[in-house]
């Protein structure tokens, strides 16, 4: 194993390029920043629900009354390693060298700095997103569950919560496709349920959810469209701009579009599917933006003086990027790892909705 075949690259010249590397737009990074861990465990801790315990008044002299801690509830589990890996194979070599041979027009170093650089933006962009598919789970549900449809290392047998309480998951009282479906009714009682823990300013839903929401009659009723009796039908398009400041004024939080973040799985035999992010039907109501932490932690070939022997790196973000060779075959191979979890802060004042079901939070397969 050796260094990179590619020549212009060096550790120095990789990690300039990570710094100016443009990303795709990702959700995960707002609903969940990152935070560095030295530990090889997540932890989220939320403390008991309930208002403000209130200072005592006493006479002069007398001692301050004590007062109880509040419980801190724990959900905690191991950081995952995540990772994936690229070839430039002989064929992309050989194409690499011919070209560094041609006059170095400005199409042809455009095309010599693709080959140098494709494979690093790929794993990249692939390590985080599956970041932003185990955040949107997550956010979602509040659990996260790895099969065989959805990833190729391990398989969780059982989902991994993440510790919403139990009674903060909730099931609405007549499905999205009834008639009689109630939008408002549902989150006003979202909203009472949630003023104990805080209450909620934000509702996560995704396009196609929203969509069908808007579309029920009584929100298109509620809004104030006009209702044409020979089309039998309320006549209209309400987008998010419009019932947000609808939601204002009737003092109900504000809906945050989550939109398809276009994620795709890989199998074993390379078969390509769409990966599922935010989980059609959920709405998930929070305090602010801000669900936790990506804690992430170290990574065991970060550093070490044996590997910068033998290979390039360079970090963004929590993604290590590893470059080096093989002689037979020669091949150059390109690595992106990163060791983490998406955790949510304060898992007692988040609430999640499911609009598929009026009985089962996570209806049984």
């Amino acid at each position: 194993m050796e260094r990179s075949l590619l020549k212009e690259l060096t550790d120095k010249r990789l990690g300039a390029y990570l710094k100016e590397q443009k990303t795709t737009p990702r959700y995960w990074p707002v609903l969940f920043p990152l935070d560095y861990s030295d530990e090889l465990d997540w932890k989220a801790l939320t403390a008991e629900g309930g208002g403000t315990i209130v200072a005592d008044v006493v006479s002069y002299d007398s001692s301050a009354p004590e007062k109880g801690r509040k419980t801190i509830g724990k959900a905690t589990g191991e950081i995952a390693k995540v990772t994936v890996k690229r070839t430039m194979r002989e064929r992309e070599r050989l194409q690499y060298k011919r070209l560094k041979k041609e006059t170095q027009t400005d199409e042809v170093k455009k095309k010599i700095l693709d080959l140098i650089y494709n494979d690093v933006d790929f794993v990249v962009d692939a390590v985080n997103g599956r970041t932003e598919s185990l955040s949107l789970q997550i956010a979602s549900t509040g659990r996260v569950t790895l099969n065989k449809k959805n990833n190729q290392g391990i398989i969780t047998e059982t989902d991994i919560d993440m510790g919403v309480p139990a009674e903060n998951k909730l099931t609405v009282s007549k499905l999205l496709t009834n008639a009689d479906f109630d939008f408002f009714a549902e989150v006003r009682a979202v909203q009472k349920k949630s003023k104990k823990t805080g209450k909620v300013r934000f509702m996560w839903i995704d396009e196609e959810t929203f969509d069908a929401i808007m579309d029920t009659t009584k929100v298109r009723e509620s809004f104030g469209l006009d209702y044409y009796k020979n089309k039998q039908a309320y006549e209209g398009y309400i987008d998010v701009e419009a019932i947000n400041a609808y939601m204002r004024r009737k003092r109900m939080p504000e809906i945050v579009l989550v939109e398809d973040s276009n994620l795709i799985f890989e199998d074993d035999d390379h078969v390509r599917t769409e990966l599922p992010a935010w989980e059609r039907g959920y709405i998930t109501f929070t305090i602010d933006k801000k669900f936790g932490r990506t804690q992430h932690g170290p990574i065991a070939e970060e550093d070490e003086e044996t590997v910068k022997k033998i290979a390039i790196q360079s970090k963004k973000g929590h993604v290590l990027v590893t470059k080096w060779s093989t002689l037979d075959p020669l091949h150059e191979k390109t690595k992106g790892e990163a060791h983490f979890w998406p955790v949510i802060d304060s898992p007692g004042s988040v609430y999640m909705l499911n609009t598929n079901h009026t009985t089962k939070f996570i209806p049984t397969e």
